[in-house]
C-alpha cells in the first residue's frame, strides 16, 4: 500500500502546483482570499511567493515532478537508485515547507490552502517511505558523510596534532552522548538493525559484529554515543590500576600512505578508581568491554610479581563494582611500555592466569594478543589458555613493531625514526588474518575471536570473518574514513553475506580458513 500512496501523494502535489502555476500565469487568485480561515491572495502576491524571482508554484512542479518520475523509474525497473533522487528531494522538500509554513502563519499571518496542502502532501510522503527506504536513506546519508569527511574535515584535521585532535573528539561525542536528541537524531540517519548480523555470545546480545577497540576511548566517555552511530559494542581503555598520563614524547602520528597511526601511548588513562566511578550507576544499552593492562608507571610496576599483582587488583575492582559492562580484555600485547614486563612465555602467562583463577570471575575473558607473535608462539600461549574456563576468547591483535613491513611508505616511515613506537592500521593487516587463521583452525570449538588490525572496508571486516573472527574491531579505518565508517562497514557486510548466499553472519565465519 505504502507504495501506491507514495505516487498517489506525488501526483496530488503536482496537480496543486500546476494549478497554482496556472493561476499565477494567468493572473488570477484562487477562490480561497477573504474568508475567515484563509487568504491564498495575500500569501501568493507577498514577496514570499518567490524564490530568487520565480514562483515558488513553478518550482513546485519541479519538485513533485522529480518525485514522481524517480518513483515511476524505481516501480518500473526495480532500480534503486532513482530512490536516492526521491529522497534527496523529499528531505530537501521537507526544509522549505517547514519554512513556509512558519511564514504563513508568524510572518504573513495568513493562510494559502493549497500551500498548505504542498506541505502536508510533503510532511505524508516523508512519513510514508521512512520504512520502506530506510535502507537508501541510510546509504545516502552514510556516503554524503564519507565525501564531506574525506574532502573537508579530514584535510583540516590531519593539519592539526593528531592527540589534540582525538581529545576533541572524545570531547565531542562525550558532549553529543549526554544530548537525548542529538542520539536520536544519529540513529535515525546512521543506524539500520540487521538481522543477518546480529549474534548472541556468551549470552551477551550483539547486535552487528563491529566494535571500537581499545586504545581510542581511553576513559570511558563514548559509550552513550558510539551505537547511535552503528557499533555494535567497544572496549574502554586499556584501563590500569593506577593512573598513567602518557609520555612527554609524540604519542600519535600519521601515515597517510601508509594508512597507518604511529601510537605511543603506553596505556594512557586516568585509572581504574576514577573510570568506575564515572561509569557506576549508568545503565549501558550496549556491550561493553573493559580492557585491562599493567599500570605503566615504575613506581608501581617494575617486574613480573608487581605486574601480576596490579591487573589482578583492577581485575578485581572491575569485578566487584556496579559497572554495567560485559566482558574483559586481558591486553598483554602493548609494545609500548616502561618497565618491558611482557607474558608472551608460556611460564608468565601461567602466573598470571593462575591469579586471575583465584578471582573467580563471572565475565567472559578475551586475551588481546600481539601480532607479531609467530603461529608457534601463538599456539603455545593458546594451549595453556584454553585450560582457564574463564577465558573465551582472543583478540587478535595488536599494533605493528616489525618496521620492515611492506605495507609502510619508506619516506613515512623516516619520519618516527628513533621514536620506539609502534604502528595500527593497514601495516597490521596480513599478520592479523594469519593468527587469525591459525586459531580458527586449532581452536574454532574452545575461543571465540574478535579479528583487529586493517580494517578499512567492509571487504577487510568480511576477509577476518572468513578467516574465523565472530566479531571486528578497528579505531585507524574510523579516523581515515570518518565516524559514520561502522555503519558502513554493517552495511557492506549484509551486502557481502548476500552476494555469497548466506543468511547470517554465522554461515560465514571461518570459511576460508
Amino acid at each position: 500500500m505504502r507504495k501506491p500512496a507514495l505516487m498517489l501523494l506525488s501526483l496530488i502535489g503536482l496537480f496543486d502546483s500546476f494549478y497554482l502555476s496556472y493561476k499565477h500565469f494567468k493572473n488570477i487568485i484562487p477562490p480561497c482570499t477573504g474568508n475567515i480561515f484563509s487568504d491564498c491572495g495575500q500569501v501568493l502576491t507577498s514577496e514570499y511567493a518567490y524564490f530568487f524571482g520565480i514562483p515558488l508554484a513553478y518550482i513546485g512542479i519541479i519538485y513533485y515532478a522529480i518525485l514522481t518520475v524517480s518513483l515511476v523509474t524505481y516501480l518500473k525497473t526495480k532500480d534503486h537508485r532513482p530512490i536516492y533522487l526521491f529522497i534527496l528531494a523529499n528531505s530537501v522538500g521537507i526544509f522549505f515547507s517547514v519554512y513556509f509554513v512558519f511564514l504563513q502563519l508568524v510572518v504573513i499571518k495568513a493562510i494559502c490552502t493549497y500551500c498548505m496542502l504542498s506541505a502536508l502532501v510533503t510532511f505524508s510522503i516523508f512519513g510514508l517511505w521512512q520504512k520502506l527506504f530506510n535502507l537508501e536513506k541510510n546509504n545516502l546519508v552514510i556516503a554524503s558523510s564519507s565525501i564531506i569527511y574525506q574532502n573537508f574535515i579530514k584535510r583540516i584535521f590531519f593539519l592539526l596534532n593528531p592527540e589534540i585532535i582525538h581529545d576533541v573528539m572524545v570531547l565531542s561525542g562525550a558532549v553529543f552522548g549526554r544530548i537525548r536528541v542529538v542520539r536520536f537524531l544519529f540513529r535515525y540517519l546512521f543506524l539500520i538493525r540487521h538481522k543477518s548480523l546480529h549474534q548472541e555470545i556468551f549470552g551477551i546480545n550483539f547486535k552487528n559484529p563491529v566494535g571500537l577497540a581499545a586504545g581510542f576511548d581511553y576513559n570511558g566517555n563514548l559509550w552513550r554515543i558510539l551505537p547511535c552511530i552503528g557499533f555494535g559494542f567497544q572496549a574502554v581503555g586499556t584501563v590500569s590500576n593506577h593512573p598513567f598520563k602518557g609520555y612527554n614524547r609524540i604519542m600519535l602520528g600519521r601515515l597517510p600512505k601508509s594508512k597507518s597511526l604511529y601510537v605511543n601511548k603506553g596505556f594512557k588513562n586516568i585509572g581504574s578508581e576514577k573510570i568506575i566511578k564515572k561509569l557506576e550507576g549508568s545503565s549501558i544499552a550496549y556491550p561493553l568491554g573493559i580492557s585491562i593492562g599493567q599500570t605503566n608507571d615504575k613506581k608501581f610496576v617494575s617486574g613480573l610479581e608487581e605486574a601480576i599483582e596490579d591487573i589482578y587488583h583492577c581485575f578485581s575492582s572491575f569485578q566487584n563494582s556496579k559497572v554495567d559492562f560485559t566482558h574483559f580484555e586481558l591486553n598483554i600485547s602493548c609494545p609500548n611500555l616502561e618497565n618491558s614486563v611482557d607474558f608472551y612465555t608460556p611460564v608468565r602467562f601461567i602466573k598470571l592466569a593462575d591469579k586471575l583463577k583465584e578471582l573467580k570471575l563471572t565475565k567472559p575473558v578475551f586475551i588481546k594478543m600481539p601480532i607479531n607473535l609467530t603461529a608457534n608462539q601463538l599456539v603455545s600461549l593458546l594451549d595453556i589458555a584454553k585450560e582457564y574456563y574463564f577465558i573465551k576468547g582472543v583478540v587478535i591483535g595488536n599494533l605493528q613493531k616489525n618496521r620492515k613491513n611492506k605495507s609502510f611508505d619508506r619516506e613515512e616511515l623516516k619520519r618516527f625514526a628513533g621514536e620506539p613506537g609502534s604502528f595500527s592500521g593497514l601495516p597490521t593487516q596480513k599478520d592479523s588474518n594469519d593468527l587469525i587463521k591459525t586459531c580458527f583452525h586449532r581452536y574454532k570449538a574452545r575461543f571465540v575471536i574478535i579479528g583487529c588490525g586493517g580494517v578499512f572496508g567492509a571487504i577487510d571486516a568480511y576477509k577476518k570473518i572468513k578467516l574465523g573472527a565472530t566479531l571486528v574491531q578497528f579505531i585507524t579505518g574510523m579516523i581515515y574514513n570518518g565516524p559514520q565508517f561502522a555503519a558502513e562497514v554493517n552495511n557492506g557486510l549484509t551486502e557481502l553475506l548476500k552476494k555469497d548466499g548466506y543468511s547470517h553472519i554465522s554461515e560465514a565465519i571461518g570459511v576460508e580458513a
